[in-house]
């Protein structure tokens, strides 16, 4: 609905997919235009040869699955190796937009020692309804 020609998301949980895909029909969009899987993102983006203008990257705080080759995930300590496979994916011209619930936060943790910029953008996205209750932290970044 905001313009892109193709969408491509990842969840490992297959109800949040079902979720997409029913939210997805009932939006009308084509089926030719979007791409839901089911997958570790960080299998996915290893083996990924697509590159894209925007990547939305909203992991969650903490998540242990008892998939095989799945890893415990935990935001602060896995963010930089899921950003770093996000850029791998990510058009030279691309941007990721990173967001997360995860109150104590720390993006200087995560990109320091690196070649990324990262822009807070948590006042413009956040809705009015939610000022200075709990909300989610966003970051606009790229090379």
């Amino acid at each position: 609905a905001g313009g892109a020609r193709f969408v491509t998301s990842v969840d490992l949980n297959p109800v949040y997919s079902e979720w997409h895909q029913k939210n997805s029909q009932l939006n009308q969009f084509k089926d030719s235009q979007y791409a839901i899987i089911t997958a570790d993102v960080m299998t996915f983006l290893d083996h990924n040869k697509s590159k894209y203008d925007l990547i939305i990257c909203d992991p969650p705080s903490f998540s242990q699955s008892k998939r095989k080759g799945v890893q415990q995930f935990q935001v602060q300590k896995d963010a930089k190796r899921l950003l770093a496979y996000c850029f791998k994916s990510l058009k030279p011209t691309g941007i990721i937009l990173f967001s997360t619930n995860y109150r104590s936060f720390k993006m200087d943790e995560v990109i320091s020692n690196e070649l990324w910029n990262a822009k807070e953008m948590t006042g413009q996205f956040c809705s009015k309804d939610f000022e200075g209750k709990y909300q989610s932290r966003s970051w606009l970044l790229n090379t």
